[in-house]
């Protein structure tokens, strides 16, 4: 249910910002990211989603303070890419840990800005941007005055 809650809402909101040129992507990474809340965190979930200037930042945060790990997964698998699929398909994505506890893996769509002021996520993620090297994880506190939509996805 938390997943289709999910799609549905970046989907739509994607829409109404005329954005629809990412939407498919989007909406397969939000996928990913709030299945992983879900089956690992079990805690409660909150999606964030902004669109500026042709920049789609999405975040997916959870009650867990346990980072991700990517994990070399067999080619058998039929779970265990998704941190992989974020990594080939966003442009920038990372974790920053929220001060109250718990996380929030982002990624972002489209054009990066010029300059760390420009960041997504402002000026504590710029500083250790994976755009530098391209999808590491980052521990960082989360802006949450950056949210233009937030929805909470029950995934207790």
């Amino acid at each position: 249910m938390e997943v289709a809650v999910a799609r549905r809402f970046v989907s739509d909101a994607l829409r109404r910002w005329d954005a629809a040129g990412q939407r498919e992507t989007a909406v397969l990474l939000v996928s990913e990211l709030v299945s992983n809340a879900v089956v690992h965190a079990h805690t409660e979930i909150a999606l964030t989603l902004r669109y500026d200037r042709g920049l789609i930042t999405v975040g997916v945060r959870d009650g867990s303070d346990q980072l991700p790990a990517r994990s070399d997964v067999p080619p058998a698998a039929t779970s265990g890419r998704g941190l992989q699929m974020v990594d080939a398909l966003a442009v920038d994505w990372g974790v920053l840990r929220v001060p109250e506890g718990g996380k929030v893996i982002w990624f972002a769509l489209g054009s990066m800005p010029s300059g760390p002021e420009d960041h997504p996520l402002g000026r504590a993620a710029s500083g250790n941007s994976p755009s530098s090297r391209r999808g590491g994880c980052v521990a960082g506190e989360a802006p949450v005055e950056k949210v233009a939509v937030e929805r909470k996805i029950d995934g207790a």
